[in-house]
């Protein structure tokens, strides 16, 4: 059977464009939770609402904008790593506020909207970095496979 090749280390231009999209919305909406929650302590037990449609406190938004601006990085530079640490980052605070919500512990001073907010970023960043591109030669064709052990007449 013949050797399945890595995924390639950057990504197709269609894919950067939409990863770049995706990590400017997050860090523009970083810098605004940041901007409205500006009076408040640091790591504030519930956000600010941003809009009525987040909630984050100054911790929150300042994560939001670093994770964010890693993600514009790697799309910019069509680096595939960067953009799915990115995701990886912004799953763990969708996880880490789902536990948190509404506990006297809420690092990120989330609600369900920046669960939601989270959790949209996360499985963008991550499907359209993961997600093979037809054609890819990373991609598994069991038609060019051999039928049985052995046998490599295809």
């Amino acid at each position: 059977m013949p050797a399945r090749s890595a995924a390639p280390r950057t990504m197709p231009r269609e894919r950067r464009r939409a990863a770049l999209g995706i990590a400017v919305v997050a860090t523009a909406a970083g810098v605004a939770g940041f901007v409205a929650s500006s009076n408040e302590a640091f790591s504030a037990h519930l956000g600010l609402p941003l809009w009525h449609i987040l909630h984050f406190n100054r911790l929150c938004a300042t994560a939001t904008v670093a994770v964010g601006a890693l993600a514009a990085i790697g799309a910019a530079g069509g680096r595939r790593a960067l953009v799915v640490a990115a995701g990886c980052v912004f799953a763990a605070a969708w996880g880490l506020t789902l536990v948190q919500t509404g506990r006297a512990t809420n690092w990120l001073g989330g609600r369900g909207d920046t669960m939601a907010f989270f959790m949209a970023v996360a499985v963008g960043l991550l499907l359209i970095a993961l997600v093979p591109i037809e054609g890819s030669p990373a991609r598994y064709d069991p038609e060019s496979a051999p039928s049985e052990p052995g046998d490599a007449s295809r």
